[in-house]
């Protein structure tokens, strides 16, 4: 007769671990098994790993050790129902939750309080394995601040469109005590340098968007974290969980032959909440298909307009700032408003630069933090030189 398998975890270390595996779980999966959770049961040392996957997006947690309560001294795996154990969960009361699982009919029994609750499960051999990396595989570590910071500034310029592969992700390029973080649509860029650093060795990796999204719900706070590449896989990882994406099998711009940031002669200072707040007016006024601004650039004043001729509308804001620059040139407003939406919280002053008014605009914070080196490039939308 065969012994059921039991432990006992408290709801608020489980919720935790469902909280962080949740991302990776699919909302219509294509492979049956990637509707269950697999978890793996380490009575001897007391910990349990919950883990969920998409196939493309692959995330492992693990409880702290000494967190559960075995009734017996040997390890289990048991794959159960993702999207209702995590419902579930979230609802019970702050008591400890028991589970017994009969390994020969694959049935699950949740107790809490004096609630019980049954499940059927699946074969836990059929959950693939976390992945591992290749030999020739290489890492590095970073806070986790730093990829945080990088990844709300650049996530919103990662390219949608399929036929542009090698801009659907973004790219980490690590040099000796230097990272870079890059991400481009086609008419956006946002390159991010880190100059203080300590990486002893080049890498690089191409993360797409999915992965890139899930990211920044599961980084922790304030802990160091290793990032690993191979030709197929990237994998993030820190005390408490692992988390593997596929990379994208393309090759990235490089990203320095497009800026000419360092010819661009023409500068404008613009206070932050100044601009934000008018093209928050200039909006409501705006064209509804494909809203767009002009920059009337004068010396020592900036006209903003927009109009919607088809409804009799228009908006005119003008600032006075020092400068010398004659130029005229239109974006996309919604360029403009997502740069400002992610641009940093401390960055209370930007630079608008340009050589010319058809070629690119370099928006970079004015004040820059130490060791912070921001750029973000936008294509103008209409340009011609004003006179």
């Amino acid at each position: 007769m065969q012994t059921d398998r039991k432990f006992t975890i408290s709801q608020s270390e489980l919720h935790r671990l469902l909280n962080l595996v949740k991302h990776a779980v699919a909302a219509k999966p294509i492979v049956p098994i990637y509707e269950f959770l697999k978890i793996d049961v380490r009575t001897s040392a007391r910990y349990i790993t919950v883990t969920a996957s998409n196939d493309v997006n692959m995330i492992q947690a693990r409880s702290a050790d000494d967190s559960i309560e075995e009734q017996k001294d040997f390890p289990f795996s048991m794959c159960v129902p993702a999207k209702t154990l995590i419902s579930l969960v979230a609802l019970l009361p702050a008591e400890p939750i028991t589970f017994v699982y009969t390994a020969h009919n694959r049935k699950l029994k949740i107790e809490c309080a004096e609630n019980n609750y049954d499940f059927g499960c699946q074969n836990p051999d059929d959950f693939p394995d976390f992945p591992k990396l290749q030999s020739k595989a290489v890492s590095f570590q970073l806070d986790s601040e730093v990829l945080t910071s990088a990844i709300s500034y650049a996530a919103y310029a990662i390219a949608n469109n399929p036929d542009k592969m090698n801009l659907t992700g973004m790219f980490i390029g690590a040099a000796k005590n230097k990272l870079t973080i890059s991400s481009c649509d086609g008419r956006k860029l946002v390159r991010y340098i880190r100059n203080d650093v300590v990486i002893d060795h080049d890498v690089s990796m191409l993360i797409p968007k999915a992965g890139v999204s899930v990211l920044q719900k599961i980084l922790p706070k304030n802990e160091t974290i290793t990032l690993a590449a191979s030709a197929q896989r990237v994998i993030v990882s820190s005390d408490m969980f692992l988390f593997s994406t596929l990379q994208i099998k393309a090759t990235y711009p490089n990203i320095e032959s497009v800026i000419q940031f360092s010819s661009a002669t023409q500068k404008i200072n613009f206070q932050v909440s100044q601009l934000n707040d008018a093209l928050t007016r200039i909006h409501l006024l705006a064209e509804s298909d494909t809203p767009y601004v002009t920059f009337i650039l004068v010396p020592d004043r900036c006209i903003i307009t927009t109009e919607d001729m088809s409804r009799g509308r228009a908006a005119t804001e003008r600032f006075s700032l020092s400068h010398t620059v004659t130029e005229k040139v239109c974006f996309l407003l919604l360029d403009l408003e997502t740069m400002l939406a992610n641009i940093p919280g401390h960055a209370k002053e930007l630079t608008l630069s340009m050589e010319a008014s058809n070629k690119a605009v370099y928006f970079t914070p004015t004040a820059p933090q130490d060791g912070e080196d921001l750029l973000i490039l936008v294509l103008p939308y209409l340009t011609n030189v004003y006179a």
